[in-house]
């Protein structure tokens, strides 16, 4: 698991955007996308759920996001 992995996910879920956390984290959309797929593979769970206009943390995205604010 990586740090980078763990700060995209928090800065999407404060973002609320996958967009707008690439631009604070200054890397592109599709990065911070791979990071967290990367992240979802390693832990085979689904952390995020990407709705039309909405992201929200899954049951698995809930147990891990304090654990990736620690870290």
């Amino acid at each position: 698991m990586e740090i980078d992995a763990l700060s995209a996910l928090v800065c999407v879920v404060k973002e609320k955007s996958f967009s707008k956390a690439a631009v604070k984290m200054n890397l592109t959309q599709p990065a911070i996308s791979k990071r967290i797929q990367n992240l979802e593979n390693q832990l085979n769970v689904k952390l995020l759920e990407r709705l039309q206009r909405e992201i929200i943390l899954t049951e698995a995205g809930q147990i891990l996001y304090p654990h990736a604010l620690n870290v």
